[in-house]
């Protein structure tokens, strides 16, 4: 079924999860839906999918704090916060985010796993989930330098 179709059939879930207020934009819960639908079977595992990315700094998983102490880990998690903090208030976009992640790649020399695997975690506190393409355009630039932040804290990286 088309994204919109399932945002339009998830919306009770998600009000009832309490993610109303942001639920009423219908091109963020196509985006939210668009970006979790692949992980769940049911319309009502979606608001729960989604509250794993939503929000400030979530709980960093075993897998992803190890991830994050690889010896060039610190250095990747520093160059793509000066790339947020240089963003400002412009918005996140899926070419912004590649562009980045391709500038953090230039400036630390990380590839693959080296690059990935530490902005993933230290975005979304895990190793596995939607493209962080699909993520930080929806939580914009404010949360995901939140998040950041947070998780940086939990990982004791200054």
């Amino acid at each position: 079924r088309p994204v919109a179709e399932v945002a339009t059939l998830a919306r009770p879930f998600f009000e009832r999860d309490g993610f109303s207020a942001e639920a009423a934009d219908s091109a963020w819960l196509e985006a939210v839906v668009g970006a979790v639908r692949s992980e769940t079977e049911l319309l009502a595992d979606l608001p729960v999918r989604a509250r794993d990315f939503l929000g400030g700094a979530p709980q960093l998983e075993g897998e992803a704090a190890g991830a994050l102490k690889d010896a060039k880990a610190p250095e990747v998690v520093a160059a793509f916060e000066g790339e947020l903090v240089s963003l400002g208030a412009t918005a996140l976009t899926r070419e912004w985010v590649e562009a980045a992640q391709k500038r953090v790649a230039e400036k630390t020399g990380a590839k693959g796993k080296a690059l990935f695997m530490p902005l993933r975690a230290i975005l979304t506190g895990k190793t596995h989930g939607p493209e962080l393409k699909q993520i930080l355009p929806i939580l914009g630039g404010a949360r995901t330098l939140e998040r950041l932040r947070g998780l940086k804290s939990q990982a004791g990286i200054s």
